[in-house]
């Protein structure tokens, strides 16, 4: 029986029909969680006679018994094992080939990714680059989108290979995640990189703050 349940609840975390779990999960626990939807992981499927073989001949198995042990000390390592098989949503959202990047550097605005490329549209600022995250790590009634731009002015200061990230709920709200850009020298000392990173972080929301009034 506990093979059986095993089989079955692997099978329930790898189908579409345990995201509303993931989604509740992740609305209260700090370490968020995805998973990716491939069906061809149940290939381990075949390795089950193994336990099942173990399971029912336990008593001629002395050598590999584990006695008075609490099974709370196996159920939870094993549950994090599972969960931890992908990396958590915001890894994606936040992901930089930039070098200077930024991470969980976000702000949240009360318009959907189509209003916020009109808003810029309108002040002449065009999306060089949008890339759709893939739909197997999306969460339900979500849109997600990555973008790059080659280049954006903001008073004096010039922010080039801008990498952001885009992800709508179904209120209509958006939040966005600056996820890093290319600055001209390599910055060694990691002080100075804080400095910059809160620098251009503060920078770019304000401004990003200013255009979606307009």
């Amino acid at each position: 029986m506990a093979v059986i349940v095993s089989a079955l609840l692997f099978l329930f975390w790898k189908s579409e029909f345990s995201q509303a779990l993931i989604d509740l999960y992740n609305q209260y626990s700090f370490v968020e969680t995805s998973r990716i939807i491939d069906y061809s992981d149940l290939v381990v499927f075949v390795f089950l006679p193994v336990p099942y073989y173990i399971i029912n001949n336990i008593n001629q198995l002395d050598f590999i018994k584990v006695n008075q042990i609490n099974p709370l000390a196996i159920l939870i390592p094993s549950f994090a094992v599972l969960i931890a098989t992908s990396p958590p949503a915001s890894y994606y959202y936040n992901r930089s080939d930039a070098n200077l990047t930024c991470y969980n550097c976000s702000i949240k605005v009360n318009y959907t990714q189509a209003e916020i490329i009109n808003k810029l549209k309108m002040q002449d600022i065009v999306i060089d680059s949008i890339k759709p995250l893939e739909k197997s790590r999306l969460s339900k009634n979500q849109e997600v989108n990555f973008y790059k731009l080659n280049q954006l002015i903001i008073e004096r200061d010039t922010l080039k290979d801008l990498e952001f990230t885009m992800r709508t709920f179904q209120s209509g709200k958006t939040k966005i995640y600056f996820k890093g850009m290319h600055i001209a020298d390599k910055v060694t000392d990691r002080k100075l990189e804080k400095t910059l990173r809160e620098y251009y972080k503060k920078l770019l929301f304000n401004d990003i703050k200013s255009r979606m009034k307009k």
